[in-house]
């Protein structure tokens, strides 16, 4: 039969392949390979994600993992499927294509923004000036202009927030209703503690805070920062504030122009959903945060 016969052109094993890992071998009869090259292109995936995600040294120790495994798995992949392929009526091809972008959007991309890039690790940018000079934004609505800063999600299941941790966090308005945007801004205050604002400096339990050195050079501006002020909104809390025993006070690096828990109030531990951990883009702006 037609559908038996192989095609003379090997590269087109290879635009399969691109196309969808793993599906040259299925379409050639080597199901079992094809299923084992996916699974094995979506791990390395994850685990790349993953990698980016886990703060502190060890990143840097497995960093030659994330750039040349999953590279040169992708090159064997490909080499591998240079070989015929069973030909395919235009029926075939449609439903082949059709599957393949389905697929690819509905399981992997939904998977991975929805649920792993949630509960992991996330990708993002800003294009406000809350965080700066900490976080760099974008000018317009492109992330090539803008610091692409990883959240680890996973962190904070075993371990409590700091202070002077940066994290991501949902916040709720006066009627209840969350931005379906997660927020980024430096935990101040913790649990049980009274915050107040001497500006340019923050205060602890009526105390200066200048550690950890963050908030030492953001107090007396140094590396581009302006210190710490009062908002100039109207609807700005009253000061000085008590938080509860599961509460947060968070602020933006960039006082003059951020809103944070000065307007809103405090954030309870549940809507801290992750741990902004480095920034991996642009290569000259690259650190840990």
């Amino acid at each position: 039969m037609e559908e038996q016969k192989l095609y003379r052109h090997k590269w087109i094993g290879v635009l399969c392949t691109i196309i969808l890992p793993g599906s040259a071998h299925f379409l050639a009869g080597q199901r079992r390979w094809g299923i084992l090259l996916f699974c094995g292109y979506a791990i390395l995936g994850f685990l790349r994600w993953f990698i980016t995600s886990i703060p502190g040294q060890l990143f840097d120790v497995l960093t030659p993992f994330l750039f040349f495994a999953p590279t040169m798995y992708i090159i064997l992949l490909l080499v591998f499927s240079w070989h015929p392929i069973h030909r395919l009526r235009y029926r075939g091809w449609i439903l082949f294509i059709l599957f393949a972008l389905i697929f690819r959007i509905c399981v992997l991309e939904s998977f991975v923004i929805f649920h792993f890039s949630r509960n992991v690790a996330e990708f993002s940018y800003t294009t406000y000036s809350t965080m700066s000079p900490t976080i760099v934004p974008s000018a317009g609505s492109s992330w090539l202009e803008a610091d692409v800063i990883v959240s680890n999600a996973w962190i904070y299941y075993w371990n409590t927030p700091k202070r002077g941790d940066i994290v991501r966090f949902y916040y709720y308005d006066k009627d209840g209703k969350a931005d379906p945007k997660l927020w980024a801004r430096r935990i101040v205050g913790l649990p049980g503690e009274t915050i107040d604002i001497d500006p340019p400096y923050i205060l602890i339990n009526g105390k200066r805070l200048v550690e950890p050195d963050i908030f030492k050079k953001i107090s007396e501006s140094q590396d581009g920062y302006t210190g710490y002020c009062f908002s100039k909104s109207n609807n700005r809390i009253a000061l000085p504030v008590t938080l509860g025993n599961d509460e947060y006070f968070l602020l933006g690096d960039n006082s003059e122009k951020s809103v944070d828990s000065r307007m809103f109030g405090s954030v309870r531990r549940s809507n801290i959903k992750a741990k902004v951990i480095r920034i991996v883009f642009p290569p000259s702006r690259i650190k840990e945060l």
